[in-house]
């Protein structure tokens, strides 16, 4: 599996959020809230929602040196916080496991 949210298409690893492919961009946020829905249960509707505002946010708010440090972030790890909606949620071994076929067959 190629490691789309740390690397551009073209497999360079970048040191500014400017330098990365915008269908790198492009791709996370699905997968994002594509792991809210298969991984952690999500309603559809509200897994757009989140991830929406969570886009909306960082790109209007965040420094390009915090923005690049969230594109490193594994979408796993982004749905997982969103899912715990502020709390704190245990990552389980079969939303791992899930997780992981979904990356395998998916992406």
């Amino acid at each position: 599996m190629v490691d789309l949210h740390t690397k551009n298409a073209g497999d360079d690893t970048v040191s500014e959020v400017g330098e990365l492919d915008s269908s790198v961009i492009e791709a996370y946020w699905p997968r994002v809230g594509e792991t809210l829905r298969r991984v952690f249960n999500v309603a559809s509707g509200d897994a757009e929602d989140v991830v929406r505002k969570l886009r909306r946010r960082l790109e209007s708010e965040g420094r390009a040196d915090t923005q690049l440090q969230f594109y490193h972030l594994d979408p796993f790890q982004v749905a997982a916080d969103l899912a715990a909606r502020g709390g704190v949620h245990v990552i389980t071994a079969d939303e791992r496991s899930r997780y992981v076929d979904i990356a395998a067959s998916a992406w």
